[in-house]
């Protein structure tokens, strides 16, 4: 088994978009951590903004999540063949 140029470059692509993924998870849940006050509730300017606020936190986080696992198995399949 040898290591070509092309699976190293695939190698460190993923490394960079695993990278990428886990700062925008981390961004994502420092400020929903700082919107939150000492009962624990987070607040919000209106519903309106809360709502829509919300739901593009939990979509990026759910793409963010599916891209970490999609970049795993590819990796791992790359080195198994």
């Amino acid at each position: 088994m040898s290591i070509d140029k092309s699976d190293v470059t695939v190698f460190i692509i993923a490394i960079i978009l695993i990278i990428i993924c886990f700062a925008i998870r981390f961004v994502i849940n420092k400020r929903r951590f700082n919107r939150r006050v000492v009962g624990g509730l987070e607040l919000f300017k209106n519903y309106e903004r809360s709502w829509i606020i919300t739901k593009i936190e939990k979509i990026i986080m759910f793409l963010t999540g599916i891209v970490i696992i999609i970049v795993l198995i590819i990796t791992f399949m790359i080195f198994l063949f």
